[in-house]
C-alpha cells in the first residue's frame, strides 16, 4: 500500500507449518459461471470467466486460468476490506468493482494499526470480532473472526477475481503499523501454528494468492524472519497454491525476489516502486529465475499529490513492461474511510476501466516489451524519466502497443520501425482519458521502412499521453 506509512503522513503507507498440511478440501463453493464449453477466449466484459486456480503461462509472462485463458492482473487495493466495512458495504463494493472489470484484489488478512479516522476499531472488525482471543497472540486464533473473513474472500472469488493476501503484514519500517513486534517475539511454533491453521482455514479457497512481508524486507536471521517463513511454510505446501512478496528496504523500491529466504518460494514477482515503474518492472523481468511480473504498488490515487496523469503513466508504463498486470490503490478507498463511496467513481477509477478496455481485445499476454528499441527507434525520450515512450509487441509480427507519456499539451511524434510487422500496418491512437480512438492519418501503412506517427496533442484534459495501437493482417 502506500506504506501506510507513506500514508498516513500522507497517511504514510501501508503500511502490512504445518506439523501437518490437511488434504486439499475439495468442497467449492457455488461457482456463479459454468464452465465453458468452447475454446478460451480473451475477457471481453466487466464479468470475466475464470476458472480457479490460477497458473503460471508456459511463457513466464502472465497468469492462466485452468483453460490456458490469460488472466490480467487488474488490480486494487482495498487493504481492510475484512476488517472496515459492514458486510453489505463489502458486498457493494465488490460488485461495484466487478462490473469495472477489476480482476485482482489487495487485502490483509489480519490488520493491526488503528488509525484515527481510518480504521480506529483495528484490529477488530466494524462489527468487533477479534483475530486473536489474547491480543497479538498468533496461537490463539479467533474461529470467528476467520469465518467472517472465509465468508468475504468467497465472496470475492465467487465474483470471479483473484484476492492477494497478506496472511500476517509485517508493517513499515520504524512505523508501529504491521504485526512486526508481535511476530519477533512470538516462538517458532505458535507462527507455525497459526500459518498451519490459515492453510486449514482457507484451503478451499483456490483464488488466492499469498503476499509475505508487506513493506517492510526482515533482517536476515531475525526472528521476525523466521516467524514469516513459519507462516509460510503450510501455504505453501497447499496445492497449486501461488506465492509473492512485499517488501522494503526503507525505500519503496524492490521485487518479490529481494528477500533471500523468501525468495525460492516466490511464483509471482511483485514489482514495488514510488519511482517509475516502467525501470523496476525491466529489472524484475531480467531476474532468473523467470517469474511473470506484475507491479503491486505505486502512486495511489489521493495521496502524495499524485495528478491523474501519473496516476495513468504508472499503469500503463507497467502493464507493457512488467506483462502479468498492475495494482492501483486510492486513499480514501483502501481503508474505507470517510468519503469512499465518492472514490468508486474516481477520476483514476475511470482511467484504469479505460485501460482494462483497451486491452481485453488484444492479444496483451503475447506482447514481449521493447527493450532495445528495435520498435520504437526515434522520439521514445529519456531513460530514467518520465517522458520515456514504452511498448511491447507480438513476436509474429501482428501487433504492438506503445504509452506515450505526458509532456504537457504538444503533439509528440515517435517513430517506428515498420518492417517488424506482418503485412500493412493500422494504426490508431487511444485516448486513455476518454477511451475513443483515433485513426493515424495515412494508416494503413507499408510493413517497410521506418514510419514517424504524430500523436493527436491535447487529450482533453490538458495532458497529451496517448497510447498507440499497430496491428498487422
Amino acid at each position: 500500500m502506500t506504506t501506510r506509512s507513506h500514508r498516513a503522513s500522507g497517511l504514510v503507507a501501508r503500511g502490512l507449518i504445518l506439523a501437518a498440511i490437511l488434504p486439499c478440501a475439495c468442497q467449492r463453493h457455488a461457482r456463479i459461471q459454468s464452465r465453458p464449453a468452447g475454446p478460451p477466449e480473451f475477457y471481453r466484459g466487466p464479468s470475466p470467466q475464470v476458472e480457479f486456480p490460477l497458473r503460471v503461462s508456459d511463457n513466464h509472462r502472465a497468469l492462466v486460468d485452468q483453460y490456458g485463458r490469460p488472466f490480467l492482473i487488474h488490480g486494487e487495493s482495498p487493504w481492510d476490506l475484512v476488517i472496515s466495512p459492514t458486510w453489505d458495504e463489502a458486498i457493494e463494493y465488490l460488485d461495484n468493482r466487478r462490473a469495472k472489470g477489476i480482476t485482482t484484489l489487495l487485502v490483509e488478512l489480519i490488520e493491526r494499526k488503528a488509525w484515527p479516522n481510518v480504521a480506529p476499531h483495528a484490529p477488530n472488525t466494524v462489527r468487533g470480532l477479534v483475530p486473536f482471543l489474547r491480543p497479538g497472540d498468533f496461537s490463539t486464533p479467533n474461529d470467528a473472526y476467520f469465518d467472517y473473513a472465509h465468508s468475504i474472500l468467497a465472496a470475492v472469488r465467487d465474483r470471479g477475481m483473484e484476492v492477494l493476501l497478506t496472511p500476517a503484514y509485517m508493517g513499515y519500517t520504524e512505523m508501529d503499523e504491521g504485526w512486526w513486534d508481535e511476530m519477533s517475539k512470538a516462538d517458532a511454533a505458535a507462527c507455525a501454528a497459526y500459518g498451519a491453521y490459515v492453510a486449514r482455514r482457507f484451503a478451499d479457497l483456490d483464488n488466492i494468492v499469498w503476499v509475505h512481508g508487506g513493506d517492510r524486507m526482515p533482517p536476515p536471521g531475525s526472528s521476525g524472519e523466521a516467524c514469516g517463513l513459519a507462516i509460510m511454510r503450510p501455504l505453501v505446501a497447499l496445492p497449486n497454491s501461488l506465492h509473492t512478496g512485499h517488501w522494503n528496504k526503507g525505500v519503496a523500491d524492490n521485487g518479490s525476489l529481494d528477500e533471500p529466504a523468501f525468495a525460492p518460494f516466490m511464483k509471482l514477482d511483485a514489482a514495488y516502486t514510488y519511482g517509475l515503474s516502467y525501470y523496476r518492472c525491466q529489472v524484475e523481468s531480467e531476474r532468473e529465475p523467470a517469474l511473470p511480473v506484475f507491479l503491486i504498488e505505486t502512486q495511489y490515487e489521493g495521496e502524495h499529490n499524485t495528478q491523474p496523469f501519473e496516476f495513468r503513466r504508472q499503469a500503463y508504463w507497467a502493464d507493457l513492461t512488467c506483462g502479468a498486470g498492475q495494482v492501483v490503490g486510492n486513499l480514501p478507498l483502501w481503508s474505507f474511510a470517510a468519503g469512499w463511496r465518492d472514490q468508486l467513481e474516481s477520476e483514476g477509477t475511470h482511467d484504469m476501466i479505460r485501460l482494462r478496455e483497451l486491452l481485453a481485445p488484444l492479444r496483451w499476454v503475447d506482447l514481449q516489451p521493447d527493450e532495445r528499441h528495435s520498435l520504437v527507434t526515434r522520439g521514445y525520450g529519456s531513460w530514467g524519466s518520465t517522458d520515456f515512450v514504452t511498448a511491447a509487441s507480438t513476436p509474429d509480427g501482428h501487433l504492438a502497443i506503445a504509452y506515450v507519456p505526458s509532456t504537457g499539451t504538444r503533439a509528440r511524434t515517435v517513430t517506428f520501425q515498420m518492417d517488424r510487422f506482418s503485412g500493412p500496418v493500422s494504426v490508431r491512437w487511444y485516448n486513455p482519458t476518454r477511451g475513443t480512438f483515433t485513426a493515424a492519418e495515412g494508416s494503413p501503412f507499408p510493413n517497410r521502412g521506418v514510419q514517424p506517427l504524430t500523436s493527436p496533442g491535447d487529450n482533453g484534459t490538458g495532458q497529451n499521453d496517448w497510447a498507440v495501437v499497430l496491428e498487422a493482417p
